[in-house]
């Protein structure tokens, strides 16, 4: 069992890698699983303080560049530094976004088709064998993901604040 929250089915896939290189096999399966909302808080990188005072700098300057914008990303490791191994994964994505040239309108149309495709997916129940129906202790059966939202428009996307950076 490998609990890396959001990455959990990359480092696996990683492990499978190495695996590979390491000649202990030809093809592995490599999935992952988020199961980081069902935890108890404290079970998991929380209270008790948890965090590796060894990446105690490296989340600070995180957190100093999210405050304040930043026009590039830098990877610290080209400094010597240690990197921020509880970047939180939007952080990430925005360090991406700025690595890779992508704009704030490139993601929030690219968000807004993922969406509505979903939405139209599971009107014409193309998702229905894959979600096996839960029986909450109320009685109500969950049968569908919750995660899209009906009705996601651009405007109404670009109208959001941005969370991880003032810039972002």
């Amino acid at each position: 069992t490998v609990t890396r929250y959001c990455s959990s089915s990359l480092q696996t896939s990683r492990m499978a890698l190495h695996a590979i290189k390491a000649g202990e096999g030809d093809v592995f399966i490599s999935a992952g699983v988020e199961t980081v909302s069902r935890f108890v808080k404290g079970n998991s990188d929380s209270l008790p303080d948890t965090h590796n005072p060894l990446f105690a700098e490296a989340e600070a300057r995180t957190a100093a560049v999210a405050e304040s914008g930043a026009d590039q990303w830098h990877d610290p490791r080209e400094d010597g530094l240690v990197p921020d191994a509880y970047i939180a994964m939007g952080q990430t994505a925005e360090n991406l976004a700025l690595l890779k040239g992508i704009t704030r309108r490139d993601m929030d149309e690219f968000g807004v088709r993922s969406q509505n495709l979903a939405e139209q997916a599971i009107a014409k129940g193309f998702w229905e064998r894959e979600i096996t129906p839960v029986t909450t202790p109320d009685g109500t059966v969950v049968s569908k993901d919750d995660g899209p939202r009906a009705g996601v428009t651009l405007e109404g996307v670009e109208g959001l604040k941005p969370v991880f950076r003032p810039d972002g």
